[in-house]
């Protein structure tokens, strides 16, 4: 099963945000992400399926290893940060025994 954090699908990239790239957009997509290509910000048309509210399972439209855009890194807004793991909800509890013992 395919999933990406769900905030990819709320990211769209704003010339300002993007730097130099380029930005290459869909037209009527229901559900679609970005990811950065070369020198250009790519929109893919996806059909998701179930979502936890932090993942969302895709469906189609992504190939396993492709990295979406989640958001820009405030450091350097002309990077879009990437990623495909490493979310979590902030409603979950942490790792058992952080900082046991400290």
């Amino acid at each position: 099963m395919l999933s990406i954090p769900s905030k990819a699908l709320r990211y769209t990239p704003q010339k300002e945000t993007v730097g130099n790239r380029k930005i290459q957009d869909i037209n009527g997509a229901k559900n679609k992400v970005w990811t950065v290509e070369g020198n250009t910000v790519v929109a893919h048309r996806v059909n998701i399926g179930m979502t936890d509210g932090t993942h969302t399972q895709v469906l189609s439209g992504l190939k396993a290893g492709q990295e979406v855009i989640t958001g820009v890194d405030v450091k350097s807004s002309e990077e879009p940060t990437a990623s495909a793991e490493g979310e979590r909800s902030p409603f979950a509890p942490g790792p058992r025994n952080r900082n046991k013992g400290k």
